[in-house]
Formats: structure tokens, C-alpha cells, sequence
């Protein structure tokens, strides 16, 4: 039931909900504190990776104790991060090291900096600002810091085609939301794997099979399906071995919610082909007198 409260002399005539979604593909898009952040476009159909993620390895990690107040942790730098052996001031916030925060500035040999990370001048190295003593030996550090995950901006970004299924179109005083969902589908076996396993189920939105003989789909009771318990795999009553699923599900959002930019082409001067479903711009163009409609798609 839809209820509309309004204080007019006239009533306003009542206008359904409408609802467009267009399912972003499974990548991971990061952000860095000095504010270069990676980029989907969905009108080009690419994603910009100006950001990339390395788990530290023990052969990229070595200590120094000769400071006064703290001992220093060297990371080495990854050969295409956008400040490889240049100034600290640009390179300090352009890193994120796991558990650790950016340096604040000042003097590195100074125990209140002790758990910051910067980008050391004119080095191929981070270092590690840790309490004097904190590892006692060079094999101690590597196995409490290997492991550990660092998000660093690349020197040249990557560009990378992607494939977005749906189209987004705005209504007269729409809303654009972003929603921490996922499009998937697959074959069930046993139970029903997710493909992205660093997206893990919270809650199943809406599920379907396919029958594969007529190609007929059929929804089933979300509220029926159990997720495992490492929120990888699902397993539902009415799914059978050799099923075709279809489903769609909300995963924990532990990143921030991403920045959006709209833009949006005149429904005066775009029109949707019935058959095809591309969109195109029109204008009218005038060769030796007589009138002729241009379409571009976009």
C-alpha cells in the first residue's frame, strides 16, 4: 500500500516508484589519502586503476636500530610506485600500509611517531617507525609485518575495458544510489559458490533457477537459502545438482561509500531503439536547403 499526504487545494496526480539498477563488474576500486583514487566510468565502459595492492613479502622487509629513541623497519618500495626514489613530502600520502597510519611530519627519530610509516626521501624504501627494542631480530619483523597489505598509487595508471550490464536511466527528480550488491551466477554442485570470494555473502536479495531445457527462470524464496558460515557458498532447498542460478546479494561494506558523478543526456534530444536498446542523440542537420536527422549513439 502507497500513501500521499499534501496540503493543496488540488491533489497531485500519483506517480509509481520507478527504479533503474545497472550492476557495476567485481573490481576492487581503491582510494588513497592525498585523494588519487581509482575509476569506473560506466558511459566509456572502463575502469582506471591509478591505485594497486601487494602483500608484503619477508624479502621486502629489513630493520635498522642505530636511531637514538626508535628502531626503523625498511619496506622496500614496489618498482612502479608513482614516488620510487623521490621526495617524502610527495609520497607520504600516497600509501596505505595495513594497521599502520601516514607519517605526520617532523623528525622520524621521535617516539610519538612510533607505529607511523613514511616514504623516505630520495629512497628506494618505506620506513617503519617502531619502539626501540620491538623486534629483537630481522627474521621477528618479517614474520609479524610479512602478510600485511600495502595500497600504493602506480606511477602510470592502467586503463581496462569492462563490460556493464544494464542501462541507468534518471526520472524527473530521481535519486542515484550506490548499494554494496553483486549480479552473479553459476551451476549448482552441492551448494552455490560465489565467484568473487573477497565480496562475501551478508544477504541474498533475489535468487532464481533457469530451467535449461526451455530457458524459462523461476524465482525462489531468498529467506529460504542458508549461507555457509564462511559466507562464500549457499546452499537452498529447491536447488537441485546441475541447477542454473541467478542471484544477486548485499556483501559487508567496509569500504567508504564511493564518489559519484552524474551525468545525463536530454530525453528531448536522446531516443532508445526498440530493437536494439542503444540509446542515440538526435539533432537535425541541413545540407543544400532539405532538413535530415543525425544520430549519434552514446
Amino acid at each position: 500500500m502507497y500513501m500521499q499526504f499534501e496540503i493543496n487545494s488540488t491533489i497531485t496526480a500519483y506517480e509509481p516508484y520507478k527504479e533503474t539498477i545497472v550492476y557495476l563488474p567485481n573490481i576492487t576500486l581503491c582510494s588513497l589519502p592525498n585523494g588519487t583514487k581509482d575509476e569506473i566510468n560506466l558511459a566509456q565502459g572502463n575502469v582506471i586503476i591509478r591505485t594497486k595492492e601487494k602483500v608484503l613479502q619477508a624479502t621486502d622487509i629489513n630493520r635498522i636500530t642505530s636511531a637514538t629513541n626508535v628502531d626503523y623497519v625498511w619496506i622496500k618500495k614496489p618498482n612502479d610506485f608513482a614516488f620510487h626514489g623521490s621526495v617524502a613530502e610527495a609520497g607520504d600520502s600516497a600509501f596505505i600500509l595495513e594497521g599502520y597510519t601516514n607519517f605526520s611530519g617532523g623528525e622520524y627519530d621521535d617516539a610519538n611517531k612510533v607505529g607511523q610509516v613514511a616514504s623516505s626521501a630520495q629512497s628506494i624504501n618505506f620506513y617503519l617507525i617502531t619502539a626501540k627494542g620491538a623486534y629483537a631480530t630481522l627474521q621477528e619483523a618479517q614474520t609479524a609485518l610479512a602478510g600485511l597489505q600495502l595500497i600504493y598509487q602506480l606511477a602510470t595508471p592502467v586503463e581496462i575495458p569492462v563490460q556493464v550490464s544494464g542501462t541507468l536511466v534518471g526520472y524527473s527528480s530521481g535519486t542515484v544510489y550506490w548499494e554494496p550488491m553483486v549480479a552473479d551466477a553459476g551451476v549448482y554442485a552441492g551448494k552455490m559458490d560465489i565467484l568473487n570470494t573477497s565480496l562475501p555473502i551478508k544477504r541474498i536479495e533475489k535468487l532464481s533457477k533457469v530451467d535449461y531445457a526451455t530457458g524459462v527462470e523461476y524465482e525462489l524464496d531468498p529467506a529460504q537459502a542458508v549461507i555457509s558460515a564462511d559466507k562464500l557458498s549457499f546452499t537452498h532447498p529447491s536447488l537441485s545438482n546441475g541447477d542454473i542460478v541467478f542471484f544477486i546479494y548485499e556483501y559487508n561494506n567496509e569500504t567508504t561509500i564511493p564518489e559519484m558523478a552524474v551525468q545525463y543526456y536530454d530525453s528531448r534530444y536522446v531516443v532508445k531503439d526498440t530493437e536494439t536498446g542503444k540509446f542515440y542523440k538526435w539533432n537535425i542537420v541541413v545540407a543544400n536547403g532539405q532538413p535530415s536527422i543525425e544520430l549519434v549513439e552514446v
